[in-house]
């Protein structure tokens, strides 16, 4: 099937034809479909169930905070940083999630000019992330109540703001 891409800019994008049925990433301003190979969906008594409470998911985390899961090639993911740097620097807790071997993780986060800390993705949230029920995609935002508990999976691009005001956890209350 052909597959035209219409990207947040609203820039529309032809990557030509793909094979149905199959896999392929799709990276904004290549024009070329890269092929991954598909999981094997996992039965209902194996899924994996995302980690309820922040200290599962980020070592010693506590409190509020949101855990954006981000790739260095993940366009919309670099994007989302800004509003992050600023909720980082309005005093609510950020932390980044990469998809990325943990001696990688710092020069990523340098280089995607992240204000706030990063580490590899644990095993428990990666395997949470692949299963096929969970459906979602880079970039995702994990967003934990100030009982540490998971509140909202915010997938990509839909706005943090409303989910932060109605928990409660908007910086300075800001509605």
């Amino acid at each position: 099937a052909k597959v035209s891409v219409r990207w947040r800019s609203g820039q529309t994008e032809d990557f030509g034809t793909v094979s149905a049925g199959g896999v392929a990433r799709l990276v904004e301003g290549t024009g070329k479909p890269e092929a991954v190979s598909k999981f094997a969906p996992r039965r209902a008594a194996d899924a994996k169930a995302w980690p309820a409470t922040l200290a599962a998911t980020v070592e010693g985390g506590t409190g509020p905070r949101v855990v954006q899961l981000f790739e260095k090639s993940c366009v919309p993911c670099r994007e989302e940083v800004a509003v992050l740097n600023k909720l980082a620097a309005a005093g609510l807790a950020v932390t980044g999630l990469g998809v990325h071997p943990a001696d990688q993780v710092e020069a990523v986060r340098k280089d995607m000019k992240m204000d706030y800390p990063a580490v590899a993705m644990p095993n428990a949230v990666g395997e949470a992330f692949e299963t096929p029920q969970h459906g979602l995609a880079l970039p995702t935002l994990l967003v934990y109540g100030k009982d540490g508990r998971l509140a909202r999976v915010v997938p990509g691009g839909q706005q943090l703001a409303p989910v932060l005001v109605e928990l409660g956890l908007a910086p300075g209350g800001a509605k």
